[in-house]
């Protein structure tokens, strides 16, 4: 028999997980825009991640390739080893660690600077997967697409996901999550038939991907061609990519 948890004593827990995800298709017309639709289920304790794909027609097996990606995503992406691996990796000789660039007015709306342990400001990242990994209802990724002759993978909008620590009774305790992932993927990155190893087929590759232009929707920045370990957000994409091992001396892509 399972024990139910409120939030309080949940966002006090610190859970990690590792199994594999199995795909459920959940149909094809959730609107009139979308062309296809990937679940992963409920699985290894995590509620489901679901993916609406829009515009984009399934040559080269594209619905594959993202859903494949949807799959390695459910765990890692939510899971404490990827988080402590972008958070503490040492990037140079002096053993400092990756710093975020999140904007004042987004970092404001997420109260967690009012908290005594949230005043950290490399910090945010870490509280926001770890809310993600405790909400049931994990935000829809929205993937659409646009065609682009360059080393340009994807594109994504900041700050269209907002995870908030509530004020009043229950202050630092609960926490609401509100928006949606908006992600614009090149079809000119993504081809190839399943199968092949085209590198454009590649679930680490997409997931790394899918996870970095994921935390621009949660506010966080680079600037143009800053894919340096020293950003979390390039740090953490690179932790996905290699299973929350990411040591800096592996050659993982920027996705340009």
């Amino acid at each position: 028999m399972s024990k139910q948890i409120t939030r309080r004593e949940a966002i006090r827990t610190i859970i990690g997980t590792s199994s594999a995800v199995a795909l459920v298709v959940q149909g094809s017309e959730i609107r009139a825009e979308v062309t296809h639709t990937w679940n992963t289920g409920k699985r290894a304790g995590l509620g489901p991640m679901v993916m609406r794909i829009h515009d984009i027609p399934n040559e080269h097996d594209r619905w594959d390739h993202l859903g494949s990606a949807l799959s390695e995503l459910h765990t890692i992406f939510r899971s404490e080893k990827a988080a402590d691996n972008a958070r503490l990796l040492r990037v140079n000789d002096k053993g400092e660690t990756p710093v975020e660039w999140v904007d004042d007015d987004y970092r404001k709306k997420t109260n967690l600077a009012k908290h005594n342990w949230g005043n950290n400001p490399n910090m945010l990242l870490w509280w926001q997967l770890l809310i993600l990994r405790l909400e049931k209802n994990f935000p829809v990724i929205n993937v659409r697409p646009f065609s682009e002759d360059s080393n340009v993978w994807a594109r994504a909008y900041v700050g269209t996901v907002l995870t908030k620590f509530l004020e009043g009774k229950d202050a630092g305790s609960d926490w609401e999550v509100t928006g949606e992932f908006e992600i614009q993927v090149n079809l000119q990155k993504l081809i190839g038939k399943k199968g092949s190893g085209a590198i454009g087929t590649r679930s680490d590759m997409w997931s790394a991907v899918l996870a970095h232009e994921m935390l621009h929707n949660l506010g966080h920045r680079h600037k143009p061609d800053e894919y340096v370990d020293g950003r979390q957000i390039n740090a953490f994409h690179r932790a996905v990519f290699c299973g929350g091992t990411y040591d800096g001396k592996k050659d993982v892509p920027g996705f340009g």
